[in-house]
């Protein structure tokens, strides 16, 4: 996944600025603390999260089944 080959990338790599826009309203970001505030990988947990992703300390990443 991207996410892990450049995780401290911009989101719009990935993900258009609706969808960015999107996932700011329903996700809060309370519980992300895996990664730094508006990089790729923070973007990528918070769609995880709707799929109910934890985002735990002892989590792993969220693979493709979970996105």
């Amino acid at each position: 996944m991207m996410a892990r080959a450049a995780p401290n990338e911009p989101p719009d790599i990935a993900l258009t600025k609706g969808e960015i826009g999107i996932l700011d309203g329903l996700v809060p970001e309370t519980g992300n603390r895996r990664c730094n505030t508006g990089t790729l990988a923070f973007y990528l947990i918070k769609l995880a999260r709707l799929g109910d992703y934890l985002a735990r300390t002892g989590d792993p990443q969220p693979g493709v089944v979970v996105i």
